[in-house]
């Protein structure tokens, strides 16, 4: 709930577990307290005006006032005296880059607004508190939504120029100063087929950042951050969790203050970004997640799992699928298809998604990028008889597209060489042999937007793999004007939503994946309009582990699109038994990327079962809570359990890396459960009280064999 005593110009922002408060302060919105719940009443007692910094010593203390250096600020400016990373610096008409903005008013929105232009979380009652500047040149809106079951809020600001045009060149939407209690800084770094590492590390003085300016969230750094206590683990211990809804250039920091704040803020990327805005043209920024956990960094994900899953995810749950990418890569034809298709009969799998190489001369990946129609030299007759073969058996069918890419050597950049996104004077500069389109050029986008849906229109289509396979260069549009060149990445994501949104509404019955070279970009605001996201391009069980567990810090499984590959794996050469391959992978959006028509028949009989069980898995993940056993990251043993939200059934999984003589007997203690229920887990012939299972826990012999795993079954049983 959102609670305003304004008589003292305070503002309560409270959810089941949490407080988060803020005030004014000399006219300034500070940033009194978040943490765990408590009354109202005792907060102003205990806040007391900040000693002047040293550079406004003497002018503070004349006037009566604290510095803005060391105020705890709710949003910071340029140019003010507060010398830690600000939020928004803006230039004037006039050439003047200081804008002093006060508290002016606020007001209570029954349901949060909504843009076209940029993903939101959904939301109800919402606060607005309005800042002005002095000379009522600018106005800044901060607005806030409580999801009191969740644990979280939202934030995102509104700036709108007032007396003329200004240019926007810094626009970090949110800032938080805590009081600096040691705390550990947590990240999700990586590179491609290496995804979603964690990094835990102290902060030290300075600041510490993590950013994009690739035009994607891209694969180094994940838009999320998190503060922990030194000693919060992951079940206990104060957590503050950050996850950006932005998919483009990205930015952030976490920064010690001088006198015992540190400084959490963040939004678009300020490198390369100027945006012109005319008088009382508004600019939206992103919005941020936040969460505050004491149940450590499981409470945390559990809370941000439930803010995703509830108000920005499609309902829904993912169909199990066979890819046709490493099952043939380029090389195929229809007879080739077919034969592939009638191997998937019978083995419970929903739905055939053929990838790359059905369109144009699609042979490699130097050309045919933008020609969107099918080869059919490659498929005789286009994609109907494949489309019916596929029913012939019981499956759906689905393709994958790279809308926003172009091949030199293609039709469409024949015709509009001007359309791909490159510097004038320059030899465009190619990645995996392609270029980018510029999206945000209307015509280019008005031809997406008619290609796709004329594509998905006149086929029966129920699954799209949409994939982008390189990051942004040159920056730079035919399009805009020279004073707009720098809102060219803003308004390139930007374009990717509006497509993303036309498509899936277009077609809201068809499942969308995301993808972009793996998890280039994998953010919260493609969950917006994706059910899930490929995670990485590596199907290696061993990578997976780690590359699963990081993404949960912040994502739900179920948004984790995670496919059995060969063994082999193709990106290590590891080779890791097929159940332990398949007990990796059911704990995401569950599929195959190998050559399922040609495995020994033991195996085909193990995957059938094996998909009828996933099915009862993904049952229980599309709506259960997710806690974490079992840490890869620091140890040789990954450990997840899903468990229903009445905690009368779940699922287990433990996996055991490369073993070494002298293992033996490791206790897998079980989480999620109510301690005064008793639990049966056939796998280990146990039947015990929840908090014996969860304290004890279950003694589990381990095997002298790399690789294993055993996933579990958890189900409530009648207490004697």
């Amino acid at each position: 709930m959102i609670y305003i005593d304004e008589r003292k110009k305070a503002f309560f922002l409270e959810g089941e577990n949490f407080t988060y408060a803020i005030d004014v302060s000399d006219g300034y919105l500070r940033h009194a307290y978040w943490g765990k719940k408590i009354e109202r009443d005792d907060i102003d007692q205990l806040l007391f005006d900040h000693p002047a910094g040293y550079v406004v010593a003497i002018e503070a203390s004349a006037s009566g006032r604290g510095s803005l250096e060391t105020l705890p600020q709710e949003i910071s400016f340029f140019g003010l005296g507060d010398y830690r990373t600000s939020c928004f610096k803006a230039t004037g008409e006039d050439g003047g880059k200081v804008f002093d903005l006060k508290y002016d008013s606020f007001e209570l929105l029954t349901e949060k607004p909504s843009y076209s232009d940029l993903p939101m979380l959904k939301g109800g009652e919402t606060l607005v508190v309005r800042l002005l500047d002095a000379a009522k040149r600018l106005e800044l809106k901060l607005y806030y939504t409580v999801y009191e079951e969740c644990g979280c809020l939202t934030r995102h600001a509104e700036i709108t120029p007032l007396g003329g045009t200004v240019f926007l060149e810094r626009a970090l939407g949110f800032c938080v100063d805590l009081p600096d209690c040691g705390y550990d800084c947590i990240t999700l770094y990586g590179k491609h087929s290496c995804e979603a590492q964690i990094d835990r590390q102290a902060l030290g003085h300075g600041e510490f950042s993590v950013s994009s300016c690739m035009g994607i969230s891209s694969h180094v750094h994940n838009p999320f951050m998190a503060l922990a206590e030194k000693h919060a683990t992951e079940n206990a211990g104060d957590v503050y969790g950050f996850g950006l809804v932005y998919s483009g250039n990205f930015f952030l920091s976490a920064q010690t203050g001088e006198f015992g704040t540190i400084r959490v803020c963040g939004g678009i990327n300020p490198l390369d970004f100027r945006y012109r805005l005319r008088e009382k043209e508004s600019f939206v920024t992103p919005e941020v997640l936040m969460t505050y956990s004491e149940c450590g960094l499981g409470g945390m994900s559990r809370n941000f799992h439930r803010a995703i899953e509830r108000y920005i995810l499609k309902r829904g749950v993912p169909p199990i699928v066979a890819n046709s990418w490493e099952a043939t890569f380029f090389d195929f034809d229809t007879k080739k298809l077919f034969g592939f298709i009638d191997g998937l009969k019978g083995l419970n799998i929903d739905t055939f998604v053929l990838d790359d190489g059905w369109f144009g001369r699609r042979d490699s990946d130097r050309t045919s990028l933008g020609d969107w129609k099918v080869n059919t030299k490659k498929l005789i007759g286009g994609l109907e008889p494949v489309i019916n073969k596929c029913k012939e058996n019981g499956l759906k069918f689905g393709i994958w597209i790279e809308p926003e890419m172009i091949s030199e050597e293609s039709e469409l950049y024949t015709l509009h060489p001007d359309w791909a996104v490159k510097s004038k004077f320059l030899k465009p500069r190619t990645s995996r042999n392609q270029l980018v389109l510029d999206l945000t050029r209307k015509e280019v986008l008005d031809y997406l937007k008619s290609t796709f849906y004329a594509l998905l229109k006149n086929h029966d289509i129920s699954y799209v793999k949409w994939d982008m396979n390189r990051p942004l260069t040159e920056f730079y549009s035919a399009g805009l004007e020279k004073e707009n060149q720098g809102e060219f990445a803003h308004r390139y994501v930007k374009a990717v939503y509006e497509l993303a949104d036309y498509l899936t509404r277009s077609f809201p019955d068809i499942y969308f994946e995301g993808c972009a070279g793996g998890g280039g970009r994998f953010d919260i605001a493609m969950l917006k309009y994706f059910s899930s996201v490929w995670a990485s391009d590596s199907c290696d069980a061993e990578e997976r582990c780690r590359i699963q567990y990081g993404y949960s810090y912040l994502y739900p499984l179920k948004t984790v699109s995670s496919h059995v590959g060969a063994s082999p794996a193709h990106q290590t050469s590891r080779s890791i038994p097929l159940e332990s391959r398949c007990n990796v992978s059911a704990f995401g959006a569950f599929g195959y990327e190998l050559r399922l028509d040609v495995l020994p028949q033991e195996e085909r009989e193990f995957i059938a079962d094996y998909n009828l069980f996933a099915k009862q898995l993904r049952s229980v993940l599309a709506e259960g809570e997710l806690f974490r056993t079992e840490n890869p990251f620091e140890s040789k043993f990954t450990g997840f359990i899903v468990m229903n939200r009445q905690k009368t059934k779940g699922y287990g999984l433990f996996y055991q890396s490369k073993t070494s003589y002298g293992d033996g007997i490791k206790m897998i203690r079980l989480r999620g459960l109510d301690p005064k229920k008793k639990y049966s887990v056939p796998k280990f012939g146990v039947c015990a009280y929840g908090s014996t299972l969860m304290n004890m826990g279950i003694q589990h012999k381990t095997t002298n064999t790399d690789y294993q795993s055993v996933l579990y079954e958890i189900n409530e049983a009648e207490n004697d």
